[in-house]
């Protein structure tokens, strides 16, 4: 049996959640893993399901399940995430672990790995999985743009925040109608365009001053915005 682990774990070698993975190896096998600050899974691991997703990765009957660890804050979210992605690519899944972020350091917590990593070897073996067929591809409608254009004030700083691609002409139709009828002039900032240096590093800066630790999302704002309050963020 072969098992490939996704570490989707900023911190790399050193993330909490990989050394479950470590453990486990040492007594059975390698993993897939990935730890969970606010609500989803890191950044990386989500482009990478986008990859996988748009170049078509053939990933139909193989077996996937996760392990993460956190501070149980939304990690449910998370796990649906992975799940309900894993359904889209045909995968046959197993439910996951979520485990504290202290517990692996406990004899409780190196127990409840051990016997979670056990459940999947045996469910892999005797054919218990949850699968789901890939909704149905719908009919392709194109939203067109039907309101009137409303008189704009200047009364209010109004900034819409999008993430949409140049080949979204739903979304882009959507967002020109909602700036028409919009009583204000309003600013968009989509974040498509903006240059991220890079994804979540795990350093938990945010969690101690609210803040990330790259720069270059304030600075953006603030190029395409034309405010300063931004920077009070």
């Amino acid at each position: 049996m072969n098992i490939l682990v996704l570490n989707g774990s900023p911190k790399g070698k050193n993330g909490i959640t990989v050394q479950t993975a470590y453990y486990l190896q040492k007594r059975r096998a390698d993993f897939f893993c990935y730890p969970v600050y606010t609500f989803l899974v890191p950044y990386q691991l989500q482009r990478f399901i986008e990859l996988m997703k748009a170049n078509n990765a053939d990933t139909k009957g193989k077996v996937a399940s996760q392990i993460s660890t956190s501070k149980h804050f939304y990690d449910v979210t998370a796990h649906k995430f992975i799940e309900e992605n894993g359904y889209d690519m045909q995968l046959r899944y197993i439910c996951g672990l979520s485990a504290d972020m202290d517990e692996l350091l406990t004899q409780k917590g190196q127990n409840d790995a051990k016997c979670y990593f056990d459940e999947m070897i045996f469910k892999i073996q005797n054919g218990i999985f949850l699968y789901k067929e890939p909704a149905k591809a719908c009919e392709k409608r194109v939203y067109e743009k039907t309101l009137t254009a409303a008189e704009k004030s200047d009364a209010k700083d109004i900034a819409i925040v999008t993430s949409c691609a140049v080949q979204d002409i739903n979304l882009r139709n959507m967002i020109d109608d909602f700036k028409a009828v919009l009583p204000y002039n309003a600013r968009e900032i989509n974040l498509t365009q903006f240059p991220f240096a890079g994804g979540c590093l795990g350093c938990m800066e945010c969690a101690v001053s609210g803040k990330c630790c790259h720069n270059d999302i304030l600075f953006t704002m603030r190029q395409m915005s034309g405010v300063n309050y931004i920077e009070e963020l």
